[in-house]
């Protein structure tokens, strides 16, 4: 495999699990707003 796409490679699953983290965070947040309201 050639540098590149192992680096591209890294690049991507370090993009995929910011925002899996970020989604995990809005999600929670949006629980607590939620269940504020009610």
């Amino acid at each position: 495999m050639p540098p590149f796409t192992l680096a591209l490679k890294q690049i991507l699953v370090t993009v995929f699990y910011r925002v899996n983290s970020v989604q995990r965070l809005f999600s929670s947040i949006w629980r607590c707003a939620v269940s504020d309201h009610n």
